[in-house]
C-alpha cells in the first residue's frame, strides 16, 4: 500500500512537460498550465493543436471601409486605392501574422512585398525577397531601388550593397544563409518568396521545402503566386510545419483581361489582321474564327502558298521568315501593343528569328534621341584608352 502511494505522489508531483514531442519539427510547445492540469489536460490540448486548421482563408469580396481607421499610420502610401486583397495582406502584416498571396497576373502582389519591406526598414529589420531566377532578381532590385533607398542584391553572379535592410536574392542563396547560420538572419523580420509555386517544381523545389523548414519561427512569411488549385493545402502544410497560422488571400477576377488573337497577314479579302478567338470571359467566338480561315486562305492564294505541311513555320525559308516576323512586329508597332514577348519552343530558332528581327528599326524619333544621347554620356566617361 505505501508503495502505491509513492507512486501515485510522485506522478502528482511530476512537472508538467512544456513541449509535446512528437518527432523533430513538429513538437508542439505547451502553455502555461495551472498546477491543477493533468496528463487529461495535456493531451486535450495536443489533440486541440493537432486537429486544429492552421490555413484562414480570407473572403474576397470582404468589406474594408474601416480600413484606414485600422491602419491609420501606413508603413508605405500609395497614390492609389488599394484592392480588397491587398488590403486584407496589409492588415495581416500590421499583425506579424504570414499570408499566402495567389491573385492572378498583373493584379499587383508586389505591394504586399513593398509593405513588408517598408515594415521592416521602419522597424530596423530586415527583408528577404527571393525569387526563382537570377533575371527577376535583378529585375526586382531596380525596381525596389526606385522606392526605397537600402536595397541590396545577392545573386550567384552579383553582391551589391550585402548589409542592406532589404535584400534581393535567389532562393538558393538563402538557403545557404540558412545553412551557413549568417548573423544576417538575426534581424530578419520578413521573407518574400516569389512565385512559391517553384515548390514544386521536380528539379528545384526542394530548395523551396528546405528554406521553409528551416527559417526561424520569428519570421514572418510572405507567400507569392500567380492563382493555385491548392492555395489552402499549402498553407496549412506550412503552417503546421511552422506553428503559426497563415492567411490565404486571393483575387476572383483578372484585372488585365486574357484575351486570344490570331494573327493571318495582310490580305486582299479584308483589312482586318488581327482575329479576336476568346474574349475577355474565354468565350470562343465561332463568327471571328471564320472570317480568320477566309483571310488566310485569301493570303495563302496571293502568295501562291498551299496548305499542309509546305506552310509549316519549320518549313519556311528564312526569307519567309523574316517577312512573317517582321510583318508581325510592325503590325504591332503600329497597333501601339509594343513591347511584346515572343514564345519560341525551341532554343535554336530563338536563336534564328534573333537574327531576324535584331536589324527591325522600332525607336521613335524621340527615342532615337535618347539613346544617342545617351551613348555620347557613357562614351564621355571613358579615358581614350579605353
Amino acid at each position: 500500500q505505501s508503495t502505491v502511494n509513492q507512486q501515485k505522489s510522485s506522478a502528482i508531483d511530476a512537472p508538467i512537460p512544456t513541449k509535446l514531442r512528437l518527432g523533430g519539427l513538429f513538437d508542439i510547445p505547451l502553455p502555461e498550465l495551472k498546477f491543477q492540469s493533468t496528463t487529461k489536460d495535456v493531451n486535450k490540448f495536443a489533440e486541440q493543436q493537432i486537429n486544429r486548421s492552421y490555413a484562414i482563408e480570407l473572403n474576397p469580396n470582404e468589406k474594408l471601409g474601416d480600413f484606414r481607421l485600422r491602419v491609420p499610420d501606413m508603413a508605405i502610401e500609395y497614390p492609389f486605392e488599394l484592392d480588397t486583397f491587398q488590403k486584407q495582406a496589409i492588415l495581416r502584416l500590421e499583425n506579424n501574422e504570414s499570408v499566402f498571396v495567389a491573385a492572378h497576373t498583373s493584379a499587383g502582389k508586389t505591394v504586399v512585398a513593398e509593405y513588408a519591406i517598408a515594415l521592416a526598414q521602419n522597424h530596423s529589420t530586415k527583408a528577404f525577397y527571393t525569387s526563382p531566377i537570377k533575371a527577376l532578381s535583378n529585375q526586382k532590385y531596380c525596381d525596389f531601388k526606385k522606392r526605397f533607398n537600402d536595397v541590396g542584391l545577392l545573386t550567384g553572379d552579383v553582391q551589391i550593397n550585402h548589409e542592406a535592410s532589404c535584400l534581393i536574392m535567389t532562393t538558393e542563396i538563402l538557403r545557404s544563409m540558412l545553412y551557413n547560420r549568417s548573423n544576417t538572419l538575426k534581424s530578419l523580420e520578413w521573407v518574400i518568396m516569389d512565385e512559391i509555386h517553384y515548390l514544386n517544381d521536380t528539379e528545384r523545389g526542394f530548395v523551396w521545402e528546405e528554406v521553409l523548414i528551416m527559417l526561424p519561427d520569428h519570421v514572418g512569411l510572405i507567400m507569392l503566386s500567380a492563382t493555385v488549385s491548392n492555395a489552402r493545402e499549402f498553407a496549412e502544410w506550412v503552417g503546421r510545419m511552422k506553428r503559426r497560422n497563415v492567411y490565404v488571400i486571393s483575387t476572383f477576377k483578372r484585372p488585365v483581361p486574357l484575351e486570344h488573337f490570331l494573327y493571318t497577314g495582310n490580305s486582299t479579302a479584308t483589312n482586318k489582321e488581327l482575329f479576336m478567338m476568346i474574349d475577355a470571359e474565354q468565350k470562343f467566338l465561332d463568327r471571328n474564327h471564320a472570317q480568320a480561315v477566309a483571310a488566310k486562305a485569301a493570303r495563302q492564294k496571293d502568295h501562291q502558298h498551299g496548305f499542309g505541311s509546305k506552310t509549316r513555320y519549320d518549313n519556311l525559308n528564312t526569307n519567309q521568315n523574316k517577312t512573317l516576323w517582321t510583318s508581325t512586329i510592325y503590325m504591332l508597332r503600329d497597333k501601339q501593343l509594343l513591347p511584346v514577348v515572343c514564345f519560341v519552343f525551341s532554343r535554336k530558332r530563338c536563336d534564328d528569328y534573333l537574327e531576324l528581327v535584331k536589324g527591325l528599326d522600332l525607336n521613335t524619333q524621340e527615342d532615337k534621341h535618347y539613346v544617342a544621347q545617351f551613348f555620347r554620356q557613357v562614351l564621355s566617361r571613358l579615358n581614350e584608352s579605353d
